[in-house]
């Protein structure tokens, strides 16, 4: 395989720090946006190059994405109960819209053709403590709509 250049925007996070590894260790050369001092340390230790930036702060984007071969936007503030309330997806749905506008802008003038952007959909529903996995039927279903 030929040896990419790939800026990972999350790669400190729970997805980040599982592929970050495994594309330098196939060879790649990984930059990782970070926002935080301890998200630079975290990318250096995992063997990428952090460059400072932040999803909402466009010129940043930009700056990371020249001479990119790849972007990964695994990007996410999913709140840590779940299912929670409405508003604690604010900063997700946030990052999911605006952040991800700004990095597709920052791929397309930094001429950078292939982005990969992660995303979830809860198709199991709250099963409590039980494990839920591919062989589970999805659920909850909406309820359908009753006819007038």
């Amino acid at each position: 395989m030929t040896e990419q250049r790939i800026l990972v925007v999350g790669g400190s996070g729970v997805i980040g720090r599982s592929l970050v590894p495994l594309l330098v260790g196939r060879g790649h050369r990984v930059t990782v946006l970070a926002r935080r001092d301890e998200s630079a340390r975290a990318a250096e230790a995992m063997g990428a190059q952090p460059v400072r930036g932040d999803i909402f702060a466009p010129d940043t984007l930009h700056a990371a994405a020249v001479a990119q071969d790849a972007i990964v936007h695994l990007a996410t503030r999913i709140p840590r109960t779940f299912p929670g309330r409405p508003d604690d997806f604010a900063e997700n749905d946030r990052i999911r819209d605006e952040g991800t506008r700004h990095l597709l802008a920052a791929a397309e003038s930094a001429g950078v053709a292939r982005v990969v952007l992660q995303s979830i959909i809860w198709v199991h529903g709250d099963h409590g403590d039980v494990w839920v996995d591919e062989e589970a039927a999805p659920g909850p279903r909406p309820k359908p709509t009753p006819k007038p």
